[in-house]
């Protein structure tokens, strides 16, 4: 399995129990409405599948996660840490209202001008809009709002978003 076949949901941020069960950040609610039964583990360099057992959410960013063949803690402190990752040929279009925006994290954005811009790295909604922290191919990070007149396209099978921007936008903030 290659990057490219699988977005990022998540990373592990500790050990719960001792019976194996880990405790991840997640930036999309994928296991409420997808059904796929495994997910991805960056370890050292490489994807690795690992089935899961359980999943409960805890709240809009959190889950804990019991995996098949991972027992102990000392199975579970060798994931610590690592990036999640989920099989976008699972991934079925949302037949629901988005309850966060935290989902966009990962999607790559293009402008209908400009091409590609880059991939949303994490998402504000603190302020009056929603912003996307977007890095862009050279390393910079720009701020897009999220507003309904600016999307023109949503392919969540690609994690793709296709954008109209106002010209000048993106070098307001760079």
């Amino acid at each position: 399995m290659s990057e490219n076949e699988v977005f990022k949901i998540g990373q592990v941020l500790k050990i719960h129990g001792v019976k194996g069960k880990i405790e991840m950040s997640v930036t999309d609610d994928v296991f409420v409405y997808a059904e796929c039964d495994y997910l991805f583990f960056k370890l050292e360099g490489l994807l690795v599948p690992f089935f899961v057992d359980s999943y409960i959410s805890k709240g809009a960013d959190r889950a804990l996660v019991k995996l098949d063949d991972i027992d102990d803690a000392d199975g579970a402190r060798l994931l610590l840490n690592a990036e999640v990752y989920f099989p976008l040929e699972e991934m079925p279009e949302r037949e629901r209202e988005v309850n966060t925006w935290n989902y966009l994290t990962g999607f790559k954005i293009y402008d209908l001008k400009e091409g590609y811009i880059g991939e949303v790295r994490a998402v504000n909604t603190q302020s009056a809009n929603t912003l996307l922290f977007v890095e862009t191919s050279n390393g910079q990070e720009v701020m897009i709002p999220v507003h309904p007149e600016l999307v023109r396209e949503l392919n969540e099978k690609k994690r793709e978003m296709l954008m109209d921007l106002p010209e000048g936008l993106l070098t307001l903030n760079v």
